[in-house]
C-alpha cells in the first residue's frame, strides 16, 4: 500500500491484550504480528496498559503509547472508564488515520476511519444469561459503535448474518476473518509429547474430561459441573475434570452449587503456555465445551485439529466450523452433555483434523488483505 503524501498512520486498540491472554487476545495477537510486520510503510501506534510486545518491540514502524489502567477505582467502573475516557483521549493526542479495535467496547472516534471486531451477539441472543449491567452497558457501546465504525469483522459466516440481522447493518460492511491455532503445528514436539504421556500415566483408569473457555456467563459451567457430578455420583465412572485456568469467582459462584465431595474430581491448571495446552489435549480422553453461544468455536478447532474426542453444544456456528466431527449435544440439558461425554470418549482418538479454512498463514494473509483494502478505501475518500 503506497501513500503518495505521507506515512499512513494506524492506531490499534490492545487493550485486551494487556488484560488477558486467551480468547480474543489468543486470536488477534498473530494478526497484529503479521500485519505490522508485513507493512513497514504505515506507522502502527499501540495503545493500551503496559503488555509484553514480544517481536513487536523490535519493529521500526510499531510504536507503544502506554496508558493507564484504572486500578483504583471500583471494579465496575474500570472498563467505562477506560473506554469512554481515557482511550479517546489518546485518539485525540495521536491523531492518526484510521482505529482498528478487536472488540467493541472502546468509543470510536467521530470523524476518523475505524474497523471494529464483534467477535459474537451473544448479549443480544441470551438476556437471559448476562446480569443487566453488563448487558446494557456492553450493547450501548456496541450500537454506538456501529453509527460510528467504516466497516465490521467478525469471525464465521454465521455471526456476520447475526450482526447484519440484529443490528440493520449491511452484509458489505461485515468481512468475515475466522480463527486460527497453532496446536497443529506442535502436537509433535518432543517435550509435548513427554508432558502429554506423564499425565496418561498419572491417570490410568481415570475418564480425563478437558476444558478450555473460560468462565463467562455464557459458558454455561454450572451445567458442566451437573454433568460432572453425574458421571460421577450417578454413573460410577471415575473421571477427572481438568480446567485450562484460574478457579475464579465465575467457577466459585458455581462451584458452591455442586457437593463438596466432587471437588476434589475438578483441577485447575491456572494459566499455561501453548506447549502445556496440546499436552493436556493429547492426554485427555474427551474434551467438552458446553457453551450457550458463540462466534466461532475455537477450542472446538484446537480439539479436531488434535484428533481429542469432543462433545460439543448443538450451535449452528459449531456445526461451520466443526461438522460433524463432534457429540453435539443440548447445551441446556445436562442428562444430554452427560451421553455426549461418554459416547464421544468411547470413539477414541482419530488422526488430526485440519480445515484448510482455518490455516494460519491463510488467515493471516485474509486479514491483511482485508485490511488493506479498507485502508485503501480510507485514503480515497479522505482524499475526496
Amino acid at each position: 500500500m503506497k501513500s503518495s503524501q505521507h506515512k499512513l498512520h494506524v492506531l490499534v486498540d490492545t487493550k485486551n491484550l494487556a488484560l488477558y491472554s486467551g480468547g480474543i487476545s489468543g486470536f488477534f495477537k498473530p494478526l497484529l504480528l503479521s500485519w505490522v510486520s508485513s507493512r513497514p510503510e504505515i506507522q502502527f501506534s499501540l495503545v493500551s496498559p503496559m503488555f509484553n510486545l514480544g517481536v513487536l518491540n523490535s519493529l521500526p514502524n510499531c510504536r507503544f503509547h502506554e496508558v493507564p489502567w484504572p486500578s483504583k477505582l471500583p471494579r465496575a467502573m474500570r472498563h467505562p472508564f477506560y473506554d469512554n475516557f481515557i482511550f479517546p483521549r489518546s485518539i485525540r493526542r495521536i491523531q492518526p488515520d484510521f482505529v482498528f479495535t478487536p472488540y467493541h467496547d472502546v468509543r470510536l472516534p467521530k470523524k476518523i476511519p475505524s474497523v471494529m471486531t464483534i467477535h459474537d451477539t451473544c448479549f443480544s441472543d441470551l438476556p437471559h444469561v448476562y446480569p443487566l449491567r453488563i448487558r446494557a452497558y456492553y450493547l450501548h457501546m456496541l450500537r454506538r459503535n456501529l453509527k460510528r465504525v467504516s466497516h465490521v469483522v467478525t469471525v464465521s459466516e454465521s455471526s456476520k448474518k447475526a450482526i447484519s440481522s440484529l443490528y440493520g447493518l449491511n452484509t458489505n460492511k461485515i468481512s468475515v476473518i475466522p480463527n486460527c491455532t497453532k496446536v497443529f503445528d506442535c502436537r509433535l514436539q518432543e517435550d509435548v509429547q513427554v508432558a502429554a504421556n506423564k499425565l496418561k500415566a498419572d491417570d490410568v483408569g481415570v475418564l480425563k474430561v478437558f476444558y478450555v473457555g473460560g468462565s463467562d456467563f455464557r459458558k454455561n459451567i454450572g451445567k458442566l459441573l451437573e454433568a460432572v457430578k453425574i458421571l460421577i455420583f450417578d454413573r460410577k465412572i471415575k473421571a477427572k475434570l481438568a480446567i485450562a485456568g484460574e478457579q475464579d469467582a465465575g467457577w466459585e459462584r458455581e462451584l458452591a452449587k455442586i457437593p463438596i465431595a466432587i471437588h476434589e474430581n475438578i483441577v485447575f491448571l491456572g494459566r499455561i503456555d501453548q506447549s502445556q495446552l496440546v499436552a493436556h489435549y493429547q492426554a485427555s480422553d474427551v474434551v467438552v465445551y458446553p457453551s450457550l453461544g458463540e462466534g466461532f468455536g475455537r477450542v472446538g478447532l484446537e480439539a479436531m485439529e488434535l484428533g481429542v474426542p469432543l462433545a460439543c453444544s448443538d450451535l449452528p456456528v459449531l456445526h461451520e466450523v466443526l461438522g460433524d466431527y463432534p457429540e453435539y449435544f443440548n447445551p441446556l440439558r445436562v442428562e444430554e452433555i452427560v451421553e455426549s461425554i461418554i459416547r464421544a470418549a468411547a470413539k477414541g482418538r482419530v488422526a488430526p483434523k485440519r480445515d484448510d479454512r482455518f490455516d494460519p498463514i491463510r488467515v493471516q494473509q485474509l486479514f491483511i488483505q482485508t485490511m488493506d483494502n479498507l485502508l485503501m478505501t480510507a485514503v480515497n475518500r479522505a482524499k475526496s
